[in-house]
């Protein structure tokens, strides 16, 4: 399953046109992410740019416990909100919830809150989301018509919810997770575009 060119690479644009779309979501933090959702999470790596412009992928999470990437501490919405609702979008999306009058069956999102009381951070999005996502994959599986023998190796693509002008008509916002698979693209080439689209981002 393919994925929208990430929210974070955006051409030349009118600057009122791009206030209006511009997501809630930390969209620029988590184009950095080689995300496997299947996978152990000391298998995410973040993309480091050095200063000779050479791409580095290191752990997000160490396996000694409590390393980590810094991108971990940050917030993973702008403004900062402490409650925000995620799901996963070719189950949430899936018409045979509607076909079937089942939407009664359809998985309830998970609800995210920071800890504390605090904003919700980058690594306690992708520690929650990713066991969330875990129990999903038989039902990811019959969504998509696709993959029966388990297969295909699927990674976080990009996660899409209100555009900050609709921030305060929702008051716990909801995220879709979209995916990138093994299946229906070429990996190596969709990795060497993230590193562009990183490069221009930080270049910007």
């Amino acid at each position: 399953m393919t994925s929208p060119r990430p929210a974070a690479y955006k051409e030349k644009e009118d600057p009122s046109s791009a206030v209006q779309r511009t997501s809630l979501f930390a969209d620029s933090l988590f184009l950095r992410l080689k995300w496997p959702l299947f996978q152990p999470l000391t298998d995410i790596r973040v993309l480091d740019i050095d200063a000779a412009g050479e791409p580095h992928w290191t752990p997000l999470f160490s396996r000694a416990p409590g390393l980590q990437h810094t991108i971990a501490l940050e917030p993973v919405t702008d403004p900062l909100r402490t409650r925000i609702a995620v799901v996963l979008d070719p189950v949430d999306t899936w018409e045979y919830w509607e076909d079937a009058d089942a939407s009664d069956k359809k998985p309830a999102p998970l609800i995210l809150e920071g800890r504390e009381g605090g904003t919700i951070t980058l690594g306690q999005f992708v520690t929650e989301v990713h066991t969330y996502i875990a129990g999903l994959r038989g039902l990811l599986q019959e969504a998509l018509a696709a993959d029966p023998n388990g297969d295909v190796k699927y990674f976080f693509a990009g996660c899409l919810g209100p555009p900050r002008n609709e921030l305060m008509a929702q008051e716990l916002p909801t995220f879709g997770v979209f995916l990138v698979d093994s299946e229906m693209e070429d990996m190596d080439e969709w990795w060497e575009n993230v590193v562009g689209w990183v490069r221009y981002e930080q270049n910007i």
